[in-house]
C-alpha cells in the first residue's frame, strides 16, 4: 500500500495511479497475474494485488524486489523526468 504526500489533490492522484500501475506492469512482466489495482476515493492511498499463486517459493526474490521498487521509480520519473547517463557514462543523473 502506498501513501502520497503531494499538496495538490489532482497531482497526488496522478502520482498514485502511476505508482500503482508500475507495480502492476512489472509484476506482469515477471509472470504475475494482477487481481486488482485500486486507489482510495480520497486519492490518499493505493494498492496493487496479484492473484494467489502468482509467486511461488521458487519465484526469484528479485522479481518481488523489482515489483516493489517499480512504484517509487515510476513516481520519481513522473516528478523529475527520466534519468540520463552522466558525463562519465557510468552514473545516472536526473535532468
Amino acid at each position: 500500500m502506498t501513501t502520497m504526500t503531494t499538496a495538490r489533490p489532482d497531482l497526488r492522484r496522478l502520482e498514485l495511479a502511476v505508482h500503482e500501475a508500475a507495480h502492476a506492469v512489472i509484476g506482469v512482466i515477471h509472470g504475475a497475474r494482477v487481481q486488482r489495482v485500486s486507489l482510495a476515493a480520497d486519492g490518499a492511498s493505493g494498492r496493487t494485488d496479484f492473484t494467489a499463486g502468482s509467486f511461488t517459493a521458487g519465484s526469484p526474490v528479485v522479481y518481488r524486489t523489482h515489483i516493489a521498487a517499480a512504484g517509487a521509480v515510476a513516481e520519481a520519473m513522473l516528478v523529475h523526468g527520466a534519468p540520463h547517463l552522466g558525463p562519465d557514462r557510468g552514473t545516472a543523473v536526473w535532468q
